[in-house]
């Protein structure tokens, strides 16, 4: 056992590998931010099976790129695209292919969100953790990374409400243009707008001391 994870690291860490999933990462997410465009205009040609293989391959793409750190968010993408896909194939309507967007916001919620029940540690400082030296992990720390955490689980729920909304309208134009283009700004200015909080908060802590 020890012999195969030792060669699977050895092989991750080959530069020929590295740059083959780097391609990959890059397809994925080029394929992610043309999703809604594909689906939109997939629908208004009437492609029925097309939809549905794009979302297809873009499921494998990540489950082949997806390592031990990603797992949970593999599952969010994987089951998003199955019941996606499951009700298209049980249907035989490529509307369903609308609902991908908010099941994956769904699926995120419930990823951030359950690591607010509890005594749990908080998604956001788990991944924070990783680069802030333990001698800096204050209170101060932990409540601020639960408060990002929680501001996260508001913005999936507004963020998949949205798109279900425009989904069950079949607003297929609207649709389009708030998942694939929208809700990206929106995500870009929380990024944003959390690293300029984070920066005045922490400023102001360390003035405090």
């Amino acid at each position: 056992m020890t012999g195969n994870a030792s060669r699977k690291e050895k092989t991750k860490r080959n530069p020929a590998v590295m740059v083959f999933r780097f391609f990959l990462k890059i397809l994925f997410w080029a394929g992610s931010l043309g999703y809604p465009f594909y689906v939109y205009y997939g629908l208004r040609n009437q492609e029925r099976l097309g939809p549905v293989l794009y979302l297809l391959i873009l499921a494998g793409l990540k489950l082949f790129l997806g390592g031990r750190d990603s797992r949970d968010i593999n599952t969010v993408i994987l089951v998003a695209a199955f019941l996606a896909g499951g009700g298209y194939f049980l249907k035989m309507s490529p509307e369903f292919m609308l609902f991908y967007p908010s099941m994956v916001s769904l699926g995120l919620l419930a990823f951030f969100g359950r690591t607010l029940i509890g005594d749990r540690v908080p998604l956001v400082e788990r991944i924070a953790s990783l680069k802030v030296p333990p001698e800096e992990r204050t209170p101060f720390f932990r409540k601020y990374c639960r408060r990002v955490t929680e501001a996260w689980c508001v913005f999936f729920i507004f963020n998949g409400s949205v798109a279900l909304l425009l989904a069950l309208m079949a607003n297929r134009e609207y649709w389009m243009l708030y998942t694939g283009i929208i809700s990206y700004m929106l995500m870009g200015l929380m990024f944003a707008g959390e690293f300029l909080i984070r920066m005045l908060c922490f400023m102001k802590a360390r003035t405090d001391r």
